[in-house]
């Protein structure tokens, strides 16, 4: 399929536009062909956007910009489960009805860098499929969880199951079947991961599939790949430059703006610095800056934080609530008690630590710093909601995963901060690094078989750790 211009669009808020021009410019740099680009929003940022393009157009001339206002209620029944996205990461679900003129677009997400001529992508065979993309890395892995998760799409099967970051789009067949109107109502809905859910129920059965190179993950790309290995990918999947490829995604928390610490950081500035004249860059280049995981996270730093109160609690009877507390042992801290509002848990113990009820010590709450050891977004903010409810101020409450971070955290740290990663990974294991070199445990298993088997079995640091 061959057409003059290619149509790019993105779905954001006022707090993406340098996110937005950023990939912008990471497609112009790697094509001559001409572009019209598409911002759907629910914010008046018209004037924003203006700006940006005219910097963006003293060094590129091929592209216009045009800005679509919606209405900000189309989406006020949806639902966000993952603390990363926000309404606006609906707006891709109305382009079909946006953008009338045009038969096929492309819509990317903002946390991505384009390593290739978007044409290639923009004219690869989709069939007659209402959308294609590439399968999601981690929801195609069957387990009791992402069972759970599709019958409760009422999907039969996740073999077509993509990521919505990256999007080959059919608008002629998207509009003919009237499927917005599909989209408008799946979005009411309980959606595990919000649009990407819609989007895949609502096109079932009509979902062409990407090669793995049009939208990897930054947590697999390089050796990290390897991880995909066992996962139902053919084998030319995996031919391309894994450290290079087409698309990189920054997924999850781990964005190239908050931490210089990300795999993507680098080249994502670079394409940045473009506007280093403007209010938005400053404000994420000062954020990055004063950032405190831009700098060495110490995980040294919590029971510090911790001893300056008179009562320490563990909010959550979870795998990671029992870690924090063996940590906090070894560190030298007594936890009061694990607070849980299942009353089922109620008088159990881990360790001499009881298992009570909130409600019971919500007093002494107010002199405490209580850290949440939940893992889920929206159980975060629940907890957090109900502990100033009981009075407990925002300086008192230590999120968990701030220090104890989780798999994809590490597999997307830059291979240059390794070995600070490593000597937080050996604190938090051992109450104190190893008197060797932190790379030595790693290079030599069998003379720290113990430290060894730690780091292997909870951070599967054969596949991230790349130099050391």
């Amino acid at each position: 399929m061959m057409s003059d211009k290619i149509s790019v669009a993105w779905g954001i808020d006022k707090n993406y536009i340098l996110q937005a021009f950023v990939v912008m410019k990471s497609i112009l740099m790697h094509s001559g062909s001409d572009y019209d680009f598409h911002i759907l929003s629910g914010d008046e940022i018209g004037d924003e956007i203006k700006a940006f393009e005219k910097i963006l157009k003293m060094k590129h001339h091929n592209f216009s910009v045009t800005f679509h206002r919606i209405s900000a209620e189309i989406f006020s029944e949806a639902h966000i489960t993952n603390s990363h996205l926000s309404l606006a990461a609906y707006n891709r679900l109305l382009i079909p009805e946006i953008l009338t003129e045009c038969k096929r677009c492309i819509y990317l997400d903002c946390d991505i860098i384009v390593n290739g001529d978007l044409r290639e992508l923009y004219d690869y065979k989709i069939d007659d499929n209402y959308v294609a993309g590439v399968r999601d890395n981690n929801l195609i892995v069957m387990n009791e969880g992402r069972q759970k998760h599709m019958d409760s799409l009422g999907l039969p099967s996740m073999n077509t199951y993509i990521n919505s970051g990256v999007l080959v789009m059919n608008l002629d067949r998207l509009r003919k079947d009237n499927i917005v109107q599909r989209f408008l109502l799946q979005s009411q809905k309980d959606n595990l991961f919000e649009d990407q859910d819609v989007i895949n129920v609502c096109c079932y059965g009509s979902i062409g599939i990407l090669p793995l190179k049009y939208n990897l993950f930054h947590f697999y790309s390089g050796r990290k790949i390897k991880t995909l290995f066992d996962r139902d990918y053919q084998e030319s999947d995996f031919d391309f430059d894994w450290n290079r490829p087409f698309i990189l995604h920054m997924g999850g928390h781990f964005k190239p703006w908050i931490s210089m610490r990300f795999i993507g950081a680098e080249e994502w500035w670079s394409y940045a610095d473009d506007f280093s004249e403007s209010k938005l860059y400053r404000q994420y280049k000062d954020s990055l800056d004063n950032n405190k995981i831009t700098k060495k996270m110490n995980v040294k730093s919590l029971p510090i934080k911790m001893c300056g109160y008179q009562r320490a609690f563990i909010w959550g009877y979870t795998k990671l609530g029992k870690e924090m507390c063996d940590f906090l042992g070894r560190a030298g801290l007594t936890v009061d008690a694990i607070l849980d509002n299942n009353h089922d848990l109620s008088g159990k113990n881990y360790k001499g630590i009881d298992v009570i009820l909130p409600l019971d010590v919500k007093d002494q709450m107010r002199e405490a710093c209580i850290l949440v050891a939940v893992i889920k977004s929206v159980n975060k903010r629940q907890v957090t909601e109900e502990l100033r409810q009981y009075g407990v101020k925002d300086e008192q409450i230590v999120l968990a995963n701030e220090y104890k971070k989780d798999i994809l955290y590490y597999m997307s740290v830059d291979s240059r901060y390794y070995k600070e990663v490593l000597e937080d990974i050996m604190y938090y294991e051992q109450g104190e690094a190893p008197d060797s070199d932190i790379f030595e445990v790693v290079k030599s298993p069998n003379l720290y078989p113990i430290l060894y088997y730690n780091l292997y079995k909870k951070y599967y640091f054969r596949e991230w750790l790349e130099r050391c």
